[in-house]
């Protein structure tokens, strides 16, 4: 079955039905009206609840395939598509693309396929020399990214703090990784999961992983999400923003979105004040180890920089990561890393794309890095 757009049919809108929008195998009209969907001969194929009585299906013509679309799937195909048509930011797309980019967000089936399809089978049997040996888990990291104005960022932030009023992470964009894949909730009120990377994330740090074992149910989870949220919600600044989605995905996972330690000082911080350079505050264990006062602030302006105090402490005090105090510090370096690692993954991206001249120094990792590349190691893919 194809999608046929009929557009005579003034009787049917008389009765209150909207143009017929497909039509079935066996020569019968389908409409939508108010009720549901329904044939021409007046059954009810499907009301408010979504489901599909007859097992009607509908194909849909990608460029590389056919799929079979539910009605309920055609429902929230249609949402969606609607949504592209009407943002400017599709203007200059063909239908043809349209239509595809509606299906890759909500159908299942074409979503997984092209952003969730996971290999674990590369991790058995024997290592190769010099080829990392994926791991049987992926990461989930939650993201903080800058957005605005950052001298006003800072003015507003102390403000909002006072008053409780400012959303949970502040005047900061929020979103999630999952794998190799970012997912995010936007003012154009479309998730589209993307590859890693990003200019102005300057925050990634680790929540949880799913196991092998339970991948694909909590895929299944984050997909309902996203499905959801590109049918029935709208952007909207204090209902429906980046940051609900990301407490709605993660209560959804069922994970706690609570950090504590050197991570979650760091991020309180960064909402109460507006300023999220990349810095530690010295503890009394590792003031000790620096030769620096407790309390003293030592921030990070370039990855290189990073990335030898991360290899000094490595090597000149093999025995601090494995302590409390250590163990703690070295999950905010990784969330500084990782930042500037999907700063310069983007960056690549977009010199391969001519969209950039040269690679930024800032976020060049050196050879010291002790976290190495996160597409070979934290992301898991």
């Amino acid at each position: 079955m194809s999608f046929t757009d009929h557009r005579d049919a003034p009787q049917r809108r008389k009765r209150g039905y909207a143009k017929i929008f497909a039509s079935t195998s066996d020569g019968d009209n389908l409409f939508a009206s108010d009720s549901g969907i329904q044939t021409s001969r007046g059954e009810n194929l499907i009301g408010q609840s979504g489901s599909n009585s007859t097992g009607e299906t509908f194909e849909l013509s990608l460029a590389n395939e056919k799929v079979n679309l539910t009605l309920r799937e055609k429902r929230n195909f249609d949402k969606v598509l609607h949504k592209i048509q009407t943002n400017p930011q599709y203007a200059s797309v063909s239908l043809q693309q349209k239509e595809e980019a509606a299906a890759y967000m909500v159908v299942k089936q074409l979503m997984k396929k092209k952003h969730f399809t996971y290999t674990f089978s590369r991790a058995t049997g024997p290592p190769r020399e010099g080829v990392p040996t994926p791991k049987k888990e992926i990461e989930v990291k939650f993201i903080i990214a800058e957005v605005g104005n950052t001298a006003i960022r800072q003015l507003v932030s102390p403000v909002l703090d006072l008053i409780s009023k400012g959303p949970l992470f502040g005047l900061f964009h929020s979103a999630i990784s999952v794998g190799d894949k970012i997912i995010e909730w936007n003012d154009n009120s479309l998730i589209v999961p993307r590859a890693v990377g990003g200019t102005h994330i300057v925050f990634a740090t680790h929540v949880c992983k799913f196991s092998e074992e339970e991948i694909d149910e909590k895929i299944e989870i984050i997909m309902n999400q996203i499905i959801e949220w590109n049918v029935k919600k709208t952007y909207d600044n204090m209902k429906n923003n980046c940051q609900v989605f990301v407490q709605e995905m993660f209560t959804a996972l069922d994970i706690p979105l609570e950090f504590g330690g050197a991570v979650g000082n760091y991020i309180a911080k960064t909402i109460r004040k507006g300023n999220c350079a990349a810095k530690i505050v010295l503890s009394e264990e590792l003031a000790t180890i620096c030769q620096k006062k407790k309390g003293m602030k030592v921030m990070f302006k370039s990855h290189t920089e990073l990335d030898q105090f991360a290899h000094l402490l490595k090597t000149n005090h093999p025995d601090y990561f494995e302590s409390p105090d250590g163990k703690d510090v070295l999950e905010l370096l990784k969330a500084f890393d990782r930042a500037f690692w999907f700063k310069h993954l983007k960056e690549k991206k977009m010199l391969h794309q001519k969209q950039l001249k040269k690679l930024s120094e800032v976020n060049e990792p050196c050879h010291l890095c002790i976290f190495g590349d996160p597409l070979m190691h934290s992301m898991a893919v």
